[in-house]
């Protein structure tokens, strides 16, 4: 009998943590389900954990994100009157 309500609490809990996360990806707070993180944000994540363990490779990382900083500044405004 104890097993039955173990199981039984275990499932309700699976599905109470499941509406939860849920609820954080409609918020934008969690990636779950319908939504997935940008390789991008992945690699960098890996990269930076990587570094850790081979710091030579920190270099790579720094470069990924002066460039995706440098396309931003380099950009042409919409309106080149507009200031």
């Amino acid at each position: 009998m104890i097993y039955v309500v173990a199981a039984f609490g275990f499932v309700v809990g699976a599905y109470a943590i499941h509406r939860l996360a849920l609820w954080f990806e409609q918020r934008g707070w969690l990636y779950y389900r319908d939504r997935r993180a940008s390789s991008s944000a992945l690699g960098n994540a890996m990269l930076r954990s990587q570094a850790i363990v081979d710091p030579s490779s920190e270099h790579v990382l720094e470069e990924r994100l002066r460039e995706d900083v440098g396309v931003n500044e380099s950009a042409d405004p919409l309106d080149p009157g507009a200031r």
